[in-house]
């Protein structure tokens, strides 16, 4: 997710004094997050994906779709 859709959804849910505080700790994280090893993760790029699409393509990547009933 890119920061500037991090710091919108954060606004979306974040209130009071706390909002700031909330946004700098969760882009230290992504930041953190984006600098590491990623092998083994499934990363998935949230920007622009509705629930739907996201689920499609985790369970694509986890193999799970295979394992479901038909």
């Amino acid at each position: 997710m890119s920061e500037p859709v991090l710091l919108e959804r954060l606004a979306q849910r974040e209130i009071g004094r706390g909002a700031e505080a909330q946004a700098e700790r969760s882009l230290r994280q992504a930041r953190r997050m984006a600098g590491e090893n990623a092998d083994g993760l499934i990363v998935v790029p949230t920007d622009g994906r509705t629930p739907v699409e996201l689920a499609r393509i985790v369970l694509e990547k986890t193999g799970w779709q295979d394992a479901m009933p038909a």
